[in-house]
């Protein structure tokens, strides 16, 4: 992979195979990029989230609309590989998620997070419909080392997919920011994806399309991650505070974008 992306990743030296019979692959040997002057885990200021923004446009660019990322091993979102399967997972986690958050989230968000749900295969039609791209599924600070020279190196691509560009961006926003910093910080991050995506070449994609794509960015991988955390026992989870964090900023971006009005009733 590290020779195909246009960003900074681990190369993949070597894999390791079982010596029993029909064991198959069962490790990877790749490169270690916790080189001198490298930071994983990085603590963004607003320069540092537009060079990781800039990164990550640089690679949807790169790839924007190719006919052929699905010979990379590349799912689109409403293949075979998400659909049916996303769609039946969030409708199964929606009567405990409504049931253990409805003291949490406003009627409001109830009854959007409600259709959303019945209406998840369009937001998965309509975030792999042209213009798509190459998707790294999870990006974020705790999946990137900070490089000498300012520049960001791109781990854990174990979420790749096809889909719109926007997904990235929103993801991490939503994922890493409160409330009040992602409604300080969205306008000004979305315009500078979209110019970004403009300065590395893509074409025919206007400021307006990115605004729609974000919208039903928000319905897509931020729900699916509410409803997957959201309704694991507290005992289990690593971290018991990320649901609690991570649902209501994603219902926070969902209602300041009006996403559910872009589905039927």
């Amino acid at each position: 992979m590290s020779s195909l992306v246009p960003v900074r990743c681990p190369k993949m030296y070597a894999v390791v195979e079982s010596n029993e019979k029909k064991g198959g692959i069962v490790g990877v040997l790749m490169e270690d990029l916790m080189i001198p002057g490298a930071v994983l885990c990085p603590k963004l200021d607003y320069d540092g989230i537009k060079v990781l923004v800039n990164h990550t446009a640089k690679l949807h660019a790169k790839f924007w609309n190719d006919p052929n990322l699905s010979t990379l091993g590349l799912h689109a979102l409403n293949g075979p590989w998400f659909q049916p399967s996303w769609e039946e997972k969030i409708a199964g986690h929606w009567p405990e998620f409504k049931a253990k958050w409805q003291s949490v989230l406003s009627k409001k968000q109830l009854a959007a997070g409600a259709r959303i749900v019945k209406h998840f295969k369009k937001v998965q039609d309509h975030l792999a419909s042209p213009p798509n791209t190459f998707l790294h599924g999870d990006v974020k600070p705790a999946n990137m080392f900070m490089l000498k020279g300012n520049i960001p190196a791109f781990i854990d691509w174990q979420y790749t997919k096809i889909g719109k560009g926007v997904c990235d961006i929103v993801f991490f926003l939503i994922e890493g920011y409160p409330e009040a910093m992602q409604r300080e910080l969205e306008g000004k991050i979305r315009k500078y994806y979209w110019e970004s995506l403009v300065d590395h070449g893509v074409k025919g994609y206007t400021l307006e399309m990115c605004e729609r794509d974000w919208a039903f960015a928000c319905m897509y991988f931020p729900i699916y991650v509410c409803f997957w955390f959201g309704t694991v026992p507290d005992e289990v989870l690593v971290d018991e505070m990320f649901p609690r964090r991570i649902i209501p900023r994603t219902f926070d971006a969902i209602m300041r974008n009006n996403a559910p009005d872009l589905l039927p009733e």
